[in-house]
């Protein structure tokens, strides 16, 4: 596939997202515009921008981007940075290093086109699209970051904490499928496949330690739950308590979520150390120089 034919086939998954997410009927940014309001369309945006800036990073897009395309990422790029959190969040990084490559102020590469570096886009990019489409765990991140609303004793994290406080066996019953209350189920199944996600990341993340500022930026794409340590001792918290739970049951965990577990007996403490490397400072560091310098 052609660096072209990359750039073309990110387009098209950026609209077919935002029509299948966001409903929206048109593919075009005045379009967009009208839908701002809606969390889906930022999101997709935001994400879109940073699948633009990785494969830049690695020479998997071409350079300089094709003049109809960079109008459009820029028109893309302006909507996103109006918002005020967009200049403080990592969130937003990714978004900001684009706006600067499109303008001549950012054009930094970390390596040229080769197997290896595009071996790990690709991966990123699967995997992306996996968690796209997977309605249990975007439905589960949604709620995850509502964790972060002080404002309110009644958001949708605070509601499912109450559950996990709650009877032990009710927990096994979502989990299994036979729970009267299906969100529940719905929403720890998606706990079990973000986490999966994560350990995914991480694994690719380790990988790319001969890439830094790639490294860097695949970090940052996922930094709405990495750059907010808060939710990442949640997600680890939350863990243990599930399978203490589970555990005082007499239900193998391994059996109900084998896509986590990993040597039987041994799993869990892995798990969370690899929770905990998703942390480390080095991942944050060369994106956030580099937004600093512009």
């Amino acid at each position: 596939m052609s660096l072209i034919e990359n750039a073309q086939q990110l387009e098209k998954r950026f609209w077919d997202r935002l029509g299948k997410e966001a409903e929206m009927p048109g593919r075009s940014v005045a379009a967009l515009k009208q839908h701002w309001a809606n969390r889906a369309a930022r999101e997709a945006t935001v994400d879109y921008l940073g699948e633009i800036e990785l494969g830049c990073l690695i020479s998997a897009l071409p350079s300089p981007i094709e003049d109809g395309s960079a109008r459009i990422l820029d028109s893309l790029a302006s909507l996103v940075l109006d918002d005020d959190a967009a200049r403080t969040h990592p969130r937003f990084r990714l978004a900001l290093l684009l706006a600067a490559r499109l303008d001549g102020r950012w054009g930094h590469e970390d390596v040229g086109y080769d197997d290896e570096s595009f071996g790990l886009y690709s991966q990123f990019l699967a995997l992306a699209l996996v968690l796209h489409r997977d309605a249990d765990a975007t439905s589960f991140i949604y709620v995850l970051k509502t964790a972060l609303d002080t404002s309110s004793e009644h958001t949708p994290w605070k509601r499912l904490t109450s559950v996990m406080a709650g009877r032990r066996e009710g927990i096994v019953e979502a989990v299994v499928g036979i729970s009267p209350d299906k969100n529940v189920g719905k929403y720890l199944n998606g706990f079990a496949r973000y986490l999966q996600h994560l350990l995914s990341v991480e694994q690719i993340l380790r990988r790319a330690d001969k890439y830094p500022l790639f490294q860097s930026a695949l970090w940052h794409y996922h930094a709405d739950v990495l750059g907010e340590p808060s939710l990442v001792q949640r997600l680890s918290y939350w863990f243990t308590e599930f399978d203490n739970h589970l555990r005082a049951t007499g239900v193998d965990i391994e059996y109900l979520m084998p896509d986590i577990a990993g040597v039987p007996g041994s799993w869990s403490q892995p798990l969370l150390q690899q929770l905990g490397r998703l942390q480390l400072g080095k991942y944050e560091r060369p994106i956030a120089s580099a937004v600093a310098a512009l």
